[in-house]
């Protein structure tokens, strides 16, 4: 008993500095791999040489070695060790490194292949993290690098893996308690799921400029089509979980995405709308329904005066107002009138409870448009039979 009790406490003995030691040797490794100069003529064969000891593979005599095969060698090994990471700012100082190993590849090589370090983001995500002493991990600390390997996890997996987070977490919110955790995510609970709404934000804004870039129009159709179910899935998110601190990150993070939209994704939806009707028609109508919750949220920001949720109301008024007019020039260009109809629009919170009074929030949600214009929105008459409230919110130029 005596034996096996010593026994115990070797394992744990020192186990602190381990940790921080695991961390600082990936960071130093991230610092050498980060040299621009490293794949210069002078310094080539040094890259090689500390690739392949990375990987744990010698190198043999007159062995010729590519830049390419000594980079996914080292991947690999990193890969595999990623399973005995003990703390998650290890965890995040290893999936830097991957991601600066992966960047010295050269994409004009024979055999240039695409490394992959999604599964080694979501095996980090998918776990529970403790500090030195055992406990669990909380606080600020925590939460920046779970936000880094969110960003990390969403950007390098692109659009599928953001979709499919977002609908997950759509579903595990529904009934999330004050004191549990989600099940997908197991270090993210009510306190600082505003973390993962930042992060999906960004990322998304990131992924779709990217996933334009070179794309035909038919495939840049596909990405908004994506793209605004994404919006449309994370709206649920925030109505399920609706705190100050969530709705501020969920508006504050829906600008950019929506900039993009009326810059990049307004254009191809006007030029495919004679082609791509049914898509164009109902990418616009669940559109419709992430900026009728913004203008929500903007409301009921006037209601209860919160001064961090109204900072973020001009520059969305603002973009919410060029959609508009864009829908409504996509309309008049392409002579579809009878596509369109108009319908009047009630001022509501972001429980969708009508706000009775008009006064406090004509300074903020009125358009530059004449009087009469307000209220109004552009709804598909597609689907206008339907009579869910859902489905018939629309892009309001009253935000």
């Amino acid at each position: 008993m005596i034996a096996a009790t010593m026994h115990l406490e070797c394992l744990f003995l020192g186990s602190s500095e381990i940790k921080q030691c695991q961390a600082l040797i990936f960071d130093v490794f991230d610092t050498f791999f980060s040299w621009s100069d490293l794949k210069s003529e002078v310094y080539i064969k040094f890259l090689l040489r500390a690739l392949m000891k990375v990987a744990g593979k010698p190198i043999e005599k007159n062995q010729s070695l590519s830049v390419n095969y000594a980079t996914q060698q080292a991947v690999d090994y990193l890969k595999t060790i990623s399973k005995c990471v003990l703390d998650i700012k290890s965890a995040v100082n290893l999936t830097n490194l991957i991601t600066t190993i992966s960047s010295l590849q050269e994409d004009n090589d024979d055999d240039f292949t695409e490394i992959d370090s999604v599964t080694v983001c979501e095996r980090f995500l998918r776990r529970k993290w403790y500090d030195f002493k055992g406990n669990e991990e909380k606080g600020l600390g925590v939460n920046q690098q779970l936000c880094k390997l969110l960003e990390s996890y969403f950007t390098q997996g692109g659009l599928t893996v953001i979709s499919s987070s977002l609908r997950t977490l759509s579903e595990e919110t529904k009934e999330l308690g004050n004191d549990s955790y989600l099940q997908s995510f197991p270090q993210f609970q009510k306190s600082n799921l505003n973390i993962f709404i930042k992060s999906a934000c960004k990322s998304l804004a990131l992924v779709v400029k990217k996933g334009t870039e070179g794309k035909d129009h038919s495939a840049h159709l596909k990405v908004w089509e994506t793209t605004v179910t994404c919006l449309q899935d994370l709206v649920t998110v925030v109505k399920n979980e609706d705190g100050i601190v969530n709705l501020r990150q969920f508006l504050k993070g829906c600008v950019p995405v929506l900039k993009l939209f009326h810059s990049s994704g307004m254009p191809v939806c006007s030029l495919l709308f004679k082609y791509e009707t049914t898509t164009v028609s109902q990418t616009i109508k669940k559109l419709q329904v992430v900026t009728r919750y913004i203008q929500n949220v903007c409301n009921y920001s006037k209601v209860i005066k919160d001064r961090t949720l109204i900072q973020q109301l001009p520059s969305i008024r603002g973009v919410l107002e060029q959609i508009l007019l864009s829908v409504k020039n996509m309309v008049l260009q392409n002579k579809c009138t009878d596509a369109f109809f108009m319908g009047s629009m009630k001022n509501k919170d972001h429980h969708g409870e009508v706000i009775p009074t008009q006064e406090s929030l004509n300074d903020t949600i009125t358009t530059n448009n004449d009087d009469a214009a307000e209220g109004e929105d552009i709804i598909s008459a597609i689907n206008s039979d339907d009579d869910n409230d859902n489905s018939s919110e629309a892009v309001s130029d009253t935000c």
